[in-house]
Formats: C-alpha cells, structure tokens, sequence
C-alpha cells in the first residue's frame, strides 16, 4: 500500500464507541468483480476477493463481509462501487439489500452499510492520481475504497424496480440509436466511392425510398437501366397507369379494363413491378402479369396508408400515384394472391352459400304468409324430400 498520513477525521471515525469505518472497493466487470477492504489506516481488512457475476458468487461476498464484521467488532461499511456500464446493477441491487434486506433476507449483524457508485472518469482520475498508470482489476478495487473511506462520497438511494425497468429500455433506445448513426455513416461513406450525387440530392439518405433505391440498383450501371414501376388503379371499364420513374418524371395512361390492353401496356414499358389495389380484379390481373414475367404486387386496402383522412382529393390519378410513392417509401403493405384453382373454389363456395341464403329467405316469407293468413305454418324444408309427417291442412311448395 501507498505511504499515509493519519488525518484528523480519521483519528475521530476511530474513537472508542464508534463503528470502524470499513472500505470496500468494488471493480465491476460483465461476469465477476474484485473487492479490496481497507481498515480505516488504509491497511487491508481481509483478503482480497475476486467473485463471480451469480449467486454463489454474491454469497462468497457476504461471507467474506460477515467475517470482517466479526473479526472488528462494529464495522460501518463504506462500499464504493466502480461501475462499468450496466454490469453493475445487479451487484448494486445486492448490496442495497445487504442494507434493507427484506422478508427473504437477514442483515448484516454488528454492521451498518453505505452505499455510493461513482463515475468511471472521475474514478479513473482518483486511480490514476494514486497509482500512476497502473491498471488492474486490483488496483481499480483498492482506489475505488481509499476514495470511499478518503473522501466520504454521499449515498446512492435504491432504484425501484420500474426504475431499474425504465433505465434498462433507455440504455437500449440509446444503444439502438448509436448503431443507426454508425450505419448511416457508413452508408455515407460507401456513397462518396459509388454514388456521391446521391447525398447532394437527398439530405437525409437514411429515409425508406433512398435505402429501397440503393438495394434495388447497387451499381451506378443497374440504376441507369432501372425499369419504371406501373401502379395501376382499376376500375370496371376504365382503369388509370401511372408510369414512376422518379418524383418528377412520371406519366398516366387511361387504359380500357382489358386484357389485351394491359398486356400491351406491360409490354411497352416493362416495368420492374406491377402494383395494383386488393379488389375483384386483382385475380386475374395478377396471373396477366405473372405470365408476362413481370412482379405483380396487390396492395393491401386495410392498412393505415390506404387512410384518406386528410386526403382533400381523391382522383383514379391521385390513387395510381399515392400506390407508386407507397412502394418507393417502403415497404408496401401487400396481401397474398391465391392460385386461381383456389380463387375458382372459393367462388363457387361463396356463390353457393347465397343461393342457399336466397332460399332460406324465400322459405321464411312464405311462412309468414302461412301465419298471417292464420294458417299452421310448416316446420320442414319446403323444397326436396319430405322429412317428417306433416300437420293436417298444409300445404307444400314443390321444387
């Protein structure tokens, strides 16, 4: 240990009747701890120990923490603890119940705890004035309590557990937000090689369009042959294409709902992927474009974009358009196009299904023209073979 001088508030901390101010320094890592104690001479207490980030590791603490106490007499502990990051907030959490232990826990007898947790760069200066540039995990636990038992830090309070909640979810949002900065700088760096343009035009090169443009086309050469994109709004007899190339150059064809007509639309421009909305034509639209060999994706009406709250207007034109820019924001919410032999079989079932409503429907009317006319109204189906005997004086429709 370093050389000392005995101080005035150390020789009053050890008159007798007062508890023995004991230092333990604790040097925190992500999976064990090393722990120095320090009578207040600043000479060794116990035997230095290093233990590990779990519970055995926490009751060799303990251990170690009740034999001092019984070894002094009445001890104050003045535990400082050398955080690195969140490693500690386990520790922390044990050491506070060494302090208000609760239904599952005893205190320390003949002992008194103080807890504080100070900032590594103030540590790292404390250490550094005292033992030059040497740094180990000792050395770290042997500053961390002369500062404790030196220079009286104050106490830290326990945090709640919402607290300790809450601080956990916000080292991860911040955690989150450095990887997006380092991300986008890279991106920016790999952009000023291959497309430097790119980040005079747009400020912001981080938005969905920019990141779907640079996976799309990561060359110069694909994005001087990019094909257009066709978003198409469809109608019953009359359909709108808007041709999206960019913002600013873009065209709208009025097309007849056809198949002929779509096949040449796709023809002329091939496009890199046909967008159209989820509606009774979007089948067969789809397997036109599939046997073209061109991506046809069905937009999803449900979702949160397809919302014109504060749409003032509402054009064929304004649809195509806003179902082009959705895809270039990305991504697109799409729905799943069955096969048409799937498409074909859920027709028939659902047309079945109301014929069978009609029928019930004509079934009931007639029956209540039977009650009206104060007549027993029949229980039976009243088309197909007849069920069960019945009611004297009815009478039956035929199928």
């Amino acid at each position: 240990m370093l050389p000392h001088q005995t101080t005035a508030s150390q020789l009053a901390d050890s008159q007798p009747g007062q508890p023995q101010r004991i230092g333990v320094g604790i040097d925190t890592s992500r999976y064990g701890h090393y722990a120095a104690f320090l009578r207040q001479d600043l000479q060794p207490a116990a035997a230095e120990l290093q233990f590990a980030e779990s519970a055995a590791g926490y009751a060799h603490l303990r251990q170690r923490l009740e034999g001092i106490a019984r070894r002094h007499g009445p001890v104050s502990f003045v535990i400082r603890l050398d955080a690195a990051g969140q490693y500690a907030d386990n520790l922390l959490h044990f050491v506070h119940r060494l302090k208000n232990p609760g239904a599952d826990a005893t205190r320390l007898a003949n002992a008194t705890v103080i807890i504080s947790c100070g900032d590594p760069e103030r540590n790292k200066n404390y250490r550094a004035a005292l033992f030059g540039s040497k740094k180990s995990d000792p050395i770290e636990a042997r500053a961390a309590a002369r500062y404790a038992l030196s220079e009286r830090p104050r106490s830290v309070m326990p945090m709640s557990p919402q607290q300790r909640i809450l601080r956990q979810v916000a080292g991860r949002l911040q955690a989150v937000v450095r990887q997006r900065t380092r991300l986008v700088n890279q991106l920016h760096h790999l952009l000023a090689l291959t497309f430097p343009e790119l980040a005079l035009l747009q400020k912001d090169i981080a938005v969905g369009w920019v990141l779907e443009l640079v996976h799309r086309y990561p060359t110069a050469a694909l994005l001087a042959t990019a094909a257009p994109i066709v978003a198409i709004d469809l109608g019953k007899y009359k359909s709108v294409a808007c041709v999206y190339r960019s913002a600013d150059e873009l065209r709208f064809h009025s097309i007849p709902t056809s198949g002929d007509e779509l096949a040449r639309l796709i023809e002329r421009h091939r496009p890199a992927v046909v967008l159209i909305e989820a509606c009774l034509l979007a089948g067969w639209v789809h397997d036109l474009c599939v046997a073209q060999g061109v991506q046809c994706l069905v937009a999803n009406m449900a979702s949160e974009a397809w919302k014109f709250k504060h749409t003032k207007r509402k054009t064929d034109r304004d649809d195509a358009r806003r179902l082009a820019e959705l895809y270039v924001l990305g991504p697109l919410p799409t729905v799943t196009v069955p096969s048409p032999q799937t498409r074909q079989r859920r027709a028939l079932i659902e047309h079945r299904q109301k014929l069978v409503g009609r029928r019930v429907a004509v079934q009931n009317r007639i029956r209540a023209i039977f009650v009206s006319q104060g007549l027993p109204a029949p229980r039976m189906s009243l088309v197909g073979e007849r069920r069960d005997a019945e009611p004297e004086g009815t009478c039956r429709v035929s199928s």
